[in-house]
């Protein structure tokens, strides 16, 4: 295969050389652009659209903003899904791409036809802002702030002056919110009765204080020859400039200030939202991430700015660092190939340590490395676990089995084999085994190349030897009484194919059986079975529950849970009607489901609350489906969710169902009365905007004091606006500069609104989460059945993103495992050999593969994660390699790879139980193999006969046993 390229490298040593040091050098400057992403299942790119629509409620949104859009992007290719949330003043909508490439050119497009589509929309209604989201929607970093000398208010104001934009600013930020404190506005709280005593209206303060704060340029006069522009600038500048604000009542004809009919003070902005560590006030600042940038440089970015600009007096605490995660992540996969290089030095052990192959290996390894990471950035990928195990399984090869001159048949049969398989199975792992197989063959590929580059450059061989007598008896001790034992182990397993013809037979049968039963239940989770060492915890309460309510029950639960010895720490952020808990446990502690249960019990009640968990997407005690249910009523809908999820609830494997949709709320809804409110003089928009300042206010100006930005917020005084009675006393302004009472010209309605509409595709859906307590896909299935046998309205029905890819893998991803072995008889059938040869091999592999499949999940009961059958593809790679070597090379093989997992056993630790994972099953793979093919070598030999020749005999000896009954039975009637 390498043979024409060898030649060119003898013609051209030095090109190729260069070539290499180029490619290795760009290879260096790869790894810091080079983003980890630790997802197990694809994830397409998601784009989100905001439109912000002042005053609109949601019916309002969706048919105004919402349909239109979707309608637009409804001829728009590269698009998988549309969602979208209606809401009361704002659109959102969700733009889930088809796949990740082109991404670029896809906006284009998406931008095109939202600005057609926006065109006609109201004047009001702001430009569409379109932005990259991730739809895990946790935060990235987590950052508290805590100081002696300052107050939480004060503290909250720094903060978000001198480091939340400088960190928004980050690429690969896409917010960042600040939770805790709040911040000092100045209250304009108006005294309705004063306001008609002299006939103003709140509407009148707003405008005065925004004119008299407001700049005005007038032009510009000429004077000996210069231009001087023409200006008026008044500035607010403290309570007291707002509070000697002059207003002329014409009704009374005199001049009043603005403290005559307001009370002006300063006071905590009424923010909704707050932030403790461990029960203590904090301000924390929660910063959210890109989905498709490169992680590690957010971390150093944020925490460059946090050095340079935060005060001596503010300490900061870093609770949450998903950088420092994948830092982890990074490091444990440097230190393994790290691990690799010195277990090279065990495999370089003769008689004496050759330090020469030693640093040759090395160097092959480290421009392999680099040479990945240079392919990679090309190739505009994300390391991920399947690439990098690709990696590390041809280094391990390359460590193993020394000098490698090509690629047999066998091997590229089983690469080209596997791809064209993985291709046409819509497996949700596909493509992640095919990114394996090839970063496998491509490092191989190149490593042939890269050692007959450094062969030809440096023909003089690199001959550096150290002898110590105490390497030699580690020789002779470990390395040589371990390949003694393994190979005398092998020799008594084959022993007994020399007791009978039929003993070897026999057993394979028996053996085979049981691994074809499992085999046909076997599950693959396309998932690590890796957890990480925290939990988020969410508190939903009902639509419209206020902040205080939320506040106390989220301090109570947020209490219990740091008397749990296994939780180290608890940082919470609390927003009306809905709390998250960042529950950071102790080392040594995995998320399980008795710490669940314990947890869950801890608590207890949380009221109207419901309180769930999550956990990372790989964790195996934390598997969703999300559920859409599509109608056109929300109201159906809502009610439909609510009774799914209660049966949902008591199917085997479930853990909770949640409801992602906040349900309709009781609201009071104004209608005009339109004789009296045409006799008023006002118009019904007059009448929202007096009302809506009256109890909600608006922010007239903003102020510097004392290097504060301030609002001033005007609104009626809380005893004016607290309650349904206050409503019905409140009075308009017409334009007469008479006052007409809300009662006389609206009439209200207590109704339940929805608070957000959802859309799916152009269609009304509502979502629920389903939380399942088991791996793999039984208890999935389960959920589907019941939703296929439930009975829904007429034009009402169920998807899930989910559903199609799994439901199908569940039937795949079983004709997978019993086509691997077929896969692996067409690339050993490449090879010329006989009928009879043929038979013993199929023979042999069938049963290898099935009593592996048995023996795996008897050794490791439970789903085989998507890693696992990644290793065993490795240990089937190793086992083709290996076809060209000597037994007892083997056995040194099998040694080593044995030694191997022992170590990585023995290391341990979180870090390097993907890898420890992938190892194990590749030497299981590669022993079943190995040892099944010797015993049945050794069987054929000591009988004198071959497998096939066994069935034709037994097949004859079977008929004439038939034979003879039936003819006894005969002679017998």
């Amino acid at each position: 295969m390498f043979d024409k390229i060898d030649v060119y490298i003898k013609l051209r040593p030095k090109l190729f050389l260069m070539a290499t040091l180029i490619t290795t050098a760009f290879g260096i400057l790869a790894i810091e652009s080079i983003n980890f992403k630790t997802n197990f299942v694809n994830s397409a790119s998601t784009l989100a659209v905001e439109i912000s629509a002042y005053g609109f409620d949601p019916y309002k949104v969706e048919e105004l903003l919402i349909n239109p859009i979707e309608e637009g992007l409804s001829t728009v290719n590269g698009i998988k899904n549309i969602r979208s949330i209606s809401e009361q003043g704002k659109a959102m909508i969700f733009i889930e791409l088809s796949s990740s490439k082109n991404v670029d050119k896809k906006i284009l497009s998406i931008q095109d036809s939202i600005e057609l589509s926006s065109a006609n929309f109201p004047k009001n209604v702001h430009k569409p802002i379109i932005h990259k989201h991730d739809p895990s929607k946790q935060p990235y970093m987590v950052v508290s702030f805590q100081s002696n000398t300052l107050s939480i208010n004060d503290l909250r104001e720094v903060i978000e002056k001198n480091i939340k934009k400088k960190i928004e600013s980050i690429e690969g930020v896409s917010q960042a919110i600040i939770a805790g404190g709040n911040l000092v506005e100045i209250e304009v709280g108006c005294d309705p009765n004063k306001m008609e005593a002299y006939h103003i209206s709140i509407r009148d303060i707003l405008n005065k204080i925004q004119d008299i704060h407001k700049n005005y340029s007038l032009g510009k006069i000429s004077r000996d020859k210069l231009d001087l522009t023409i200006s008026v600038k008044e500035k607010l500048i403290d309570i007291e400039d707002i509070s000697n604000i002059p207003f002329y009542s014409r009704i009374s004809n005199e001049l009043i200030k603005l403290n005559n009919i307001a009370i002006i003070q300063t006071k905590e902005r009424e923010d909704s939202t707050t932030a403790r560590v461990n029960g203590e006030e904090r301000v924390s600042l929660f910063i959210y991430s890109s989905s498709d940038l490169n992680s590690l440089s957010i971390s150093s970015n944020v925490r460059s700015i946090l050095d340079q600009n935060l005060p001596e007096t503010i300490t900061k605490k870093i609770t949450q660092d998903e950088g420092e995660y994948l830092k982890d992540i990074y490091i444990s996969m440097f230190s393994s190939v790290f691990f690799l290089l010195l277990f090279s030095v065990i495999t370089n052990i003769k008689f004496i340590l050759n330090f020469g192959n030693l640093i040759k290996t090395w160097i092959l390894f480290i421009i392999l490395s680099l040479f990945a990471a240079f392919a990679i950035r090309i190739l505009n990928l994300d390391l991920t676990y399947f690439n990098y195990l690709g990696i590390l399984g041809a280094l391990t090869t390359l460590l193993l089995f020394k000098k490698i001159h090509d690629i047999n048949s066998i091997l590229i049969g089983i690469f080209a084999s596997f791809l064209v398989l993985l291709s046409l199975l819509n497996l949700v792992y596909a493509s992640k085994i095919i990114e394996f197989i090839l970063f496998y063959f491509i490092i191989l590929a190149t490593s042939i190349l890269i050692r007959k580059i450094i062969d030809v450059n440096f023909e003089q061989k690199i001959i550096i030897t150290f002898k110590i007598e105490k390497i030699n008896i580690f020789k002779k001790i470990l390395i040589r009484k371990f390949n003694k034992t393994s190979a005398n182990w092998i020799s008594k397993k084959t022993e007994f194919v020399h007791l009978s013809l039929y003993s070897y037979p026999v057993g394979l049968f028996f053996l085979v059986s049981l691994g074809l039963v499992y085999s046909s239940q076997a599950e693959i989770a396309a998932t690590s079975n890796l957890d990480r060492k925290e939990i988020l915890a969410f508190l939903e309460f009902p639509s419209g529950t206020s902040f205080e309510h939320t506040n106390l029950i989220s301090k109570r639960v947020e209490e219990k849970i740091s008397t749990i010895e296994e939780v180290s720490e608890v940082v919470s952020k609390v927003d009306p009607a809905h709390s998250v808990f960042f529950l950071h446990l102790e080392d040594g502690i995995i998320a399980d489901g008795n710490l669940l249960s314990k947890i869950r019990s801890v608590i207890g009640s949380v009221e109207d609350g419901q309180l769930f968990f999550a956990t990372n997407e790989g964790s195996k005690y934390f598997q969703e489906i999300e559920i859409d249910l599509l109608g056109f009523d929300d109201r159906i809908l809502e009610n439909l969710a609510n009774n799914l999820a209660a049966r949902i609830k008591t199917i085997d494997g479930v853990e909770e169902s949640v409801l992602k949709f906040k349900s309709a709320r009781e609201e009071l809804k104004l209608f005009p009365k339109n004789i009296e409110l045409a006799a008023s003089r006002l118009r019904f928009s007059e009448v929202g905007d007096q009302l809506q300042l009256a109890i909600q206010g608006g922010v007239a100006v903003k102020i510097n004091s004392a290097d504060k930005e301030i609002d001033v917020r005007v609104r009626y005084l809380k005893d004016f606006r607290s309650s349904l009675e206050n409503l019905k006393e409140i009075r308009i302004k017409n334009r007469d500069d008479d006052f007409v009472p809300i009662e006389s010209i609206a009439s209200g309605i207590e109704t339940k609104v929805p608070v957000k509409i959802y859309h799916k595709n152009k269609i009304r859906i509502v979502s629920m989460l389903i939380k399942l307590n088991e791996l793999g896909y039984t208890a999935r299935n389960r959920v589907y059945d019941f939703l296929d046998s439930y009975s829904f309205p007429e034009g009402y029905r169920w998807e899930s993103d989910q559903y199609f890819g799994e439901k199908n893998s569940k039937n795949l991803h079983t004709y997978f495992i019993f086509l691997i072995p077929i896969l692996i008889l067409m690339s050993f059938y490449s090879q010329d050999s006989g009928i009879k040869t043929k038979f013993s091999k199929s023979i042999f592999i069938l049963s290898s593969w099935f009593f592996l499949i048995f023996l795996i999940n008897f050794l490791f009961p439970g789903p085989l994660p998507v890693i696992g059958i990644i290793g065993m593809i490795h240990g089937i790679l190793q086992f083709s390699i290996s076809q060209d070597i000597s037994n007892r090379r083997k056995n040194k093989i099998l040694s080593l790879m044995f030694l191997l997992c022992g170590l990585l056993l023995i290391i341990g630790g979180e870090d390097f139980y993907i890898i420890y994972l992938f190892f194990t099953n590749s030497f299981l793979t590669f022993s079943i193999f190995e040892l099944n093919q010797r015993i049945m070598v050794n069987w054929e030999k000591s009988n004198n006969i071959t497998f096939y020749e066994f069935i034709i005999n037994s097949v004859h000896i079977l008929k004439n046993r038939l034979d003879q009954l039936k003819s006894r039975r005969f002679q017998k009637s």
